[in-house]
């Protein structure tokens, strides 16, 4: 988490950041105020030397009115005399910028060349207004004083010019005296002295306030330029703490948090070393949070929605244990099932034949079906596939589960075929048939340890529903079997006693026994009058190149399934012709004929003499089971009693017809009662 002093150092420096930002505004504020104290000064000195300049002009332009009036008699310029000491005295309204030419552009017509302010203000009122001191004052109102004094004579001077005389050019001529002479020059001069005086005062005076003005300006410029770095070091400061406290830049958090907002933990927040304290840290920290609560929450939603699919699998088992009419279509069914609704990459499901101790694949799907159910398993200790599950279930009889399945592989081929279909996980589950292991079922996922406890007891659970399928449709053989068999019988004793030839009854066994079992070729031979060579009875399914073969062959060990059975008198099953000694001498022919397998069972007679062999046949490598096995006891005990009545029969007649021919006869038989 953020240590606390990070907060603090965090917090002192915003608010010295916010204390050195008001000390700027206020820093700035000064300096403002001193620049503009100075532009007031200078404007202060300038109002000052206007008025000034104003007085003297004053002076001046009633100077120049009276010496016009006085020369010319134009009254007009005594109305200008009088104005001019009208505005000065506050008497009449000023005119608008009043301090510059003015009087010098009016001319005889009276056109004023600016408007008037309106404003009535005396000369003095606008010094006191402009803050001169004292001094200055004084001198200014000894100025207006002597320029009033200056009006009195040149009021005098009018009062000449308008006397009445006999003589006006005289009066004139006096009144231009009055004006131009030394007193009047005199009384010019001590009015131009004291503004001079007032010059002097205020320009020293205004210089100082102006030094003092730029002084006070430089001291706040600097002091404004001093403030400007430490606020800027301050904020400087303060951003070095926001980032030791924030651990990254805004934008970095912002990104940072967007993609937590959106749940995106696939990019790890690298956090800078030393920063492990700071926000960004604590997103890291959240984020492993909420990734491995996130993981935790997609692994159970996972496992849920696996053993869901495990549950629709008890679900579907149950219903192809149901609709399922053989164990062929239920293997399928599951393989299928397991595959398309569990997620399976594959599912077999082998026989175990405990006596060849070998595991045959008999139904799969998924990737790899195709060639596994190419792939036999030995369950030998010197087996390549010894310690594979399928095995360890089939030999112990109980569930194995691989977790990593290409760890524990020991067969290289198998485990680069594993690799290649993505066969992470396995799992082996024996089957029982009458408390006996009957196959396995195996399925391969393609995550590590996808077996977990439950989906173990689940897979354990549709084991054992299979093995009670199993063990139904056992009971279900076994009632087939039976009424198979009774129509057999049924069939047999009938024909039996039947006026057929014995050929014919051949035929119609044959032919029958072909129709029960399904897939299968018949056929029955008989043992020559010698006792040493074969002798077809009936094979009418059989290739006609291969009855006229196997006609005359004579009987002996190793000839064949039928010739070996009739000279061991033992029952000889071959399951698969082209790997057996039996065939060796006969297996192309066999295969050329399209036979594969053949089971045959020797005919005996009443006194255990063989009498021929019943022989089944298959197009494919096939194993017998019970019901085949008691197929062919029972019609191996029926041919041979369909036999001998054909003996006895003949034999009967042969004697019939010698006691007809003559009545002294003599009967030649054999030691088994066969007449010569």
């Amino acid at each position: 988490m953020v240590k606390p002093s990070q907060f603090i150092k965090f917090t002192r420096s915003f608010w010295l950041a916010i204390g050195m930002l008001v000390m700027f505004f206020f820093a700035f504020a000064f300096y403002v105020e001193a620049e503009k104290e100075i532009d007031r000064v200078n404007e202060l000195r300038l109002q000052s030397h206007s008025l000034a300049a104003e007085l003297r002009q004053s002076s001046d332009d009633l100077t120049r009115m009276a010496r016009s009036y006085i020369s010319t008699g134009d009254i007009s310029y005594k109305d200008y005399y009088k104005e001019i000491l009208a505005i000065r005295d506050g008497l009449v309204a000023r005119p608008v910028e009043y301090h510059e030419i003015y009087w010098d552009l009016v001319l005889s017509d009276n056109k004023r060349p600016r408007p008037s302010s309106g404003q009535k203000v005396a000369f003095l009122d606008l010094m006191r207004r402009v803050g001169i001191s004292t001094d200055e004052f004084a001198k200014l109102a000894e100025a207006k004083m002597n320029s009033d004094a200056l009006a009195l004579l040149e009021q005098s001077a009018f009062e000449v010019y308008e006397s009445r005389s006999d003589s006006p050019e005289a009066l004139r001529q006096k009144a231009i005296n009055l004006l131009t002479s030394d007193e009047y020059r005199a009384a010019k001069a001590k009015i131009m002295a004291p503004i001079l005086d007032f010059h002097r005062l205020m320009e020293k005076r205004t210089e100082e306030n102006v030094k003092r003005a730029i002084d006070l300006a430089l001291k706040m410029r600097m002091l404004f330029i001093l403030v400007s770095f430490l606020v800027v070091y301050v904020l400087w400061r303060s951003y070095q703490s926001m980032q030791l406290t924030l651990g990254a830049s805004v934008h970095e958090l912002r990104r940072q948090l967007e993609k937590l907002g959106r749940a995106d933990f696939s990019e790890t927040i690298l956090v800078p070393k030393g920063a492990e304290s700071s926000v960004l840290g604590l997103l890291s920290s959240a984020q492993v949070e909420l990734a491995r609560g996130d993981a935790h929450r997609r692994n159970v939603e996972i496992r849920n929605q696996r053993l869901t699919q495990f549950y629709n699998i008890l679900s579907q088992c149950n219903q192809a244990i149901v609709r399922s009419h053989s164990e062929a279509e239920l293997f399928q069914q599951i393989c299928r099932d397991t595959v398309q609704y569990a997620g399976i990459q594959m599912t077999w499901i082998g026989l175990y034949r405990a006596d060849r101790g070998l595991i045959t694949p008999l139904a799969a799907d998924g990737l790899g079906s195709e060639r596994l159910l190419e792939t036999v398993f030995s369950v030998s200790d010197e087996s390549a596939f010894a310690m594979d599950t399928p095995v360890l279930a089939a030999r112990d009889g109980r569930a194995h589960w691989c977790q990593d399945d290409l760890a524990s592989c020991t067969d290289e081929e198998w485990r680069k075929q594993a690799e290649q279909m993505n066969w992470r996980s396995a799992a082996a589950l024996p089957l029982f048939k009458n408390g006996a292991v009957y196959g396995v079922i195996c399925l391969y996922s393609a995550v590590i340890n996808a077996f977990d406890e439950e989906i173990r007891t689940l897979l354990i659970e549709l084991a054992m529903d299979l093995s009670f399928a199993l063990n139904r449709f056992e009971l279900e053989a076994g009632r087939q079997r039976s009424r198979r068999m009774e129509a057999l019988r049924s069939f047999m004793l009938e024909r039996l006693n039947s006026s057929a030839t014995l050929e014919v009854f051949f035929d119609d066994v044959v032919k029958y026994l072909e129709s029960v079992i399904q897939g299968s070729k018949c056929s029955i031979l008989l043992l020559e009058s010698d006792g040493k060579h074969i002798k077809t009875g009936a094979t009418p399914s059989l290739s006609p190149i291969y009855s006229k073969a196997i006609e005359g062959l004579p009987i002996g060990p190793g000839v064949g399934s039928c010739g070996h059975a009739m000279y061991s008198g033992t029952r000889v099953v071959v399951e698969d012709i082209a790997s057996h000694p039996y065939w060796e001498k006969f297996k192309d022919l066999a295969l050329s004929a399209g036979l594969a397998a053949c089971w045959s069972e020797p005919i005996r007679s009443s006194s255990n003499h063989i009498l021929g062999a019943f022989a089944i046949y298959h197009s494919e490598p096939t194993t017998p089971d019970s019901g085949h096995i008691m197929l062919l006891e029972m019609a191996a005990h029926f041919l041979a009693i369909a036999i001998e009545k054909n003996r006895a029969e003949s034999n009967v007649r042969k004697l019939s017809q010698a006691v007809e021919q003559n009545p002294n006869i003599i009967i030649i038989t054999d030691t088994d009662a066969r007449i010569e």
